[in-house]
């Protein structure tokens, strides 16, 4: 009976190290499970921003396309500006290098699209003046050939006539 009572008391010792054990484990497991739990929101969240930017790169990129294509229908509607749209299409070139940094190509293509703006009202602005001025030759021309038929002179006097002018 003594060694029995020694055995079980041996025994109810393991049992007791086994179920603190145990109760160790659980909690580690708890641990786990949050951490994991936490490591898998963040990489949730990580997976939606990287789409974000994703999304965000693909519309500069459209963005880029187009500005490129406006350039180049400026560059052949406007001759005489065809040094200033090799200047864009330089700066585009520059926008397409730098797409990883987003905000600060967005914003050098906005300059850069105002800059041409401006070129293209003063290129609209110098075409009119052209287009007035050639009207004035024009008129010019007409009165010029409405005289040499009348044979008249700027004064009004015929040129036909046997005087001599000085």
């Amino acid at each position: 009976m003594g060694e029995c009572s020694k055995i079980m008391g041996e025994c109810s010792k393991t049992m007791g190290e086994c179920s603190k054990t145990m109760g160790e484990c659980s909690k580690t497991m708890g641990e786990c499970s949050k951490k994991m739990g936490e490591c898998s929101k963040t990489m949730g969240e990580c997976s939606k921003t990287m789409g974000e930017c994703s999304k965000t790169m693909g519309e500069c990129s459209k963005t880029m396309g187009e500005c490129s294509k406006t350039m180049g229908e400026c560059s052949k509607t406007m001759g005489e500006c065809s040094k200033t749209m090799g200047e864009c299409s330089k700066t585009m070139g520059e926008c397409s290098k730098t797409m990883g940094e987003c905000s600060k190509t967005m914003g050098e293509c906005s300059k850069t699209m105002g800059e041409c703006s401006k070129t293209m009202g003063e290129c609209s602005k110098t075409m009119g003046e052209c287009s007035k001025t050639m009207g004035e030759c024009s008129k010019t021309m007409g009165e010029c050939s409405k005289r040499i038929k009348t044979g008249t002179r700027a004064d009004g006097h015929r040129t036909d006539t046997n005087v001599l002018y000085k």
